[in-house]
């Protein structure tokens, strides 16, 4: 036997379970005795796991029990370490009352929800399911004990990955509950290619509700131009990049539903217009072409990987080729570096 980590240091036994069919030296799943008895060899190591449910409410509430192994009826002596199991009042723990946490709100259809918790040191996540209404409205709670917690947040992961802004709010720490309403999740929003040459048009895809509009601000400024979502939730928008100095640029969205109401902006994504004739060329992003990225192509075109050697696909054909190479020799002559 070994200490674990998730096992607390115990005293003596407080309790001796002897009812029930218990076979000394068998075990199974869920039933003992079982049909045929489990072997181990010699020498080889295996975990138990219990679970133990009080159906008789015999057991004293609120006062721990120690769970131990027994070799027809005497405990072995070799432990430093036992479990521990609590039955606690109905409703209550140690703890104290279970927190409930409900989310009512609109998103887009076949997103994942996932509530996380935040204590002193980190977040978790605690819930997470999927939206199965075809109008992306979802409902989703959780009910359990949570020590030191006291901010939840809400994230929508769109059929994408890619995620909607973090919603998070404070615990009622009165009534250990928090219940939120009406929630309008942002649209999520991705983009076809990070980097362009200036006067190309950066396509920009996300989800948001099914025919909600969706409104774009670049660098701060809200474009005129606008998109609808899908029946799906689906959206796309084309935007071009002329009229932008060259450089980084940033681009968000943001939603607008029935009687004019509007989300918040999405995740900032951002965007670079190039002054390279071909920016896949620069293939570690550094905004030149020279001899770095001639060794970034070799080693990619040399690669036994398919993932690794599609990177310098890039004519975009799905193959890679002398056509990629000769685009990528002419890119780098036509900078000056070679």
């Amino acid at each position: 036997m070994r200490d674990l980590s998730n096992l607390t240091n115990a005293s003596l036994t407080t309790q001796q379970i002897t009812g029930g069919q218990f076979v000394s030296g068998k075990f199974l799943d869920t039933d003992n005795p079982p049909a045929v008895a489990q072997t181990i060899t010699k020498n080889n190591r295996t975990e138990y796991e219990w679970s133990m449910e009080d159906t008789t409410l015999e057991f004293t509430p609120d006062k721990n029990y120690i769970f131990r192994i027994t070799d027809n009826g005497t405990p072995f002596d070799n432990y430093i370490q036992c479990p521990v199991i609590n039955f606690s009042k109905i409703g209550q723990s140690a703890g104290g009352q279970p927190t409930e946490i409900r989310f009512f709100g609109t998103a887009y259809p076949d997103a994942k929800v996932t509530i996380y918790a935040k204590d002193a040191n980190t977040q978790f996540p605690i819930k997470r399911e999927e939206i199965e209404s075809s109008d992306g409205t979802f409902k989703t709670n959780y009910t359990g004990i949570l020590q030191n917690a006291y901010n939840y947040s809400l994230i929508i992961t769109d059929k994408d990955n890619r995620n909607s802004q973090v919603k998070s709010y404070n615990l009622d720490v009165y009534a250990n509950s928090l219940n939120v309403k009406s929630i309008f999740v942002s649209p999520t929003l991705g983009l076809l290619r990070n980097i362009v040459t200036k006067g190309d048009f950066i396509t920009v895809a996300g989800y948001a509700t099914p025919n909600n509009s969706v409104e774009f601000e670049v660098d701060n400024r809200l474009i005129s131009g606008k998109t609808s979502a899908g029946g799906n939730g689906h959206y796309k928008w084309l935007f071009n990049t002329a009229g932008l100095n060259f450089g980084e640029h940033r681009v968000r969205a943001m939603q607008i539903g029935g009687f004019n109401a509007k989300s918040d902006w999405s995740p900032t994504v951002i965007f670079t217009v190039s002054r390279l004739l071909n920016p896949k060329t620069d293939l570690n992003n550094d905004g030149i072409i020279n001899i770095s990225d001639w060794s970034v192509f070799l080693s990619s075109w040399n690669s036994e990987n398919e993932s690794v050697k599609k990177r310098v696909d890039l004519n975009g054909d799905g193959k890679t080729n002398i056509s990629d190479f000769s685009i990528f020799l002419k890119t780098l002559k036509s900078s000056g570096k070679f």
